[in-house]
């Protein structure tokens, strides 16, 4: 098991936040880039969104995934600052 404050914590702590930054990223980069719309995909060649459009579930993951990174921040703020 892994420990809060343990050097392995925080590093793997690390890797999966800023795994996480990246996706939301890549879905404001694409959401906003034509109309903000959502698709139900991001097309793995081209990263574009793919597959049927406006769709709830869509919309709500991405809302759901900020809301928990922003919680996230409330209760670990030191976690991702340089070592």
């Amino acid at each position: 098991k892994f420990k809060n404050g343990e050097p392995l914590f925080s590093e793997l702590l690390k890797a999966l936040v800023m795994a996480g930054d990246d996706d939301l990223e890549r879905i404001r980069y694409h959401a906003t880039r034509e109309d903000g719309s959502l698709a139900e995909q991001i097309d793995r060649n081209w990263g574009g969104m793919a597959s049927a459009a406006h769709l709830t579930w869509s919309y709500a993951a991405y809302l759901r995934a900020v809301w928990a990174r922003e919680e996230f921040s409330k209760n670990f703020p030191d976690s991702l600052t340089p070592d």
